[in-house]
């Protein structure tokens, strides 16, 4: 099946809608979101998006998370509003000697050979 322009601007918009709030895990969430970061400040984020464009959407703004000392971030995940697990972005390993701030500065979601795509960093 191949999508027209408007068929990939309807289904990032669609998965866009439904991702309310990114969490980090610390390794591969796997299907269910399991490794998700706990303990000291740390909550999962609402997300925002832009419109859709050219089959894909952004989030808008830089997004942080308190990461709690000794934590090691390599995922983040996808909430929907009710809590479902809707998808995973490997990303760069960072370890937490100390309690800090994990930004998400830019994260895109896109339909075609790569559905996610996501950069982030600690400060």
């Amino acid at each position: 099946m191949a999508l027209t322009p408007l068929g990939t601007d309807t289904a990032v918009a669609a998965l866009a809608a439904a991702a309310t709030s990114l969490s980090l895990h610390g390794d591969d969430p796997g299907a269910d979101g399991a490794q998700e970061i706990d303990g000291g400040d740390y909550a999962r984020r609402p997300v925002t998006w832009s419109a859709p464009e050219n089959g894909a959407v952004a989030a808008t703004g830089t997004i942080g998370f308190e990461v709690p000392a000794g934590a090691v971030v390599s995922h983040i995940g996808l909430w929907s509003e009710t809590g479902g697990f809707l998808a995973k972005i490997s990303v760069p390993e960072e370890m937490f000697g100390s309690a800090g701030e994990y930004r998400v500065t830019e994260l895109t979601l896109t339909v075609g050979d790569c559905p996610v795509s996501g950069d982030g960093g600690g400060a």
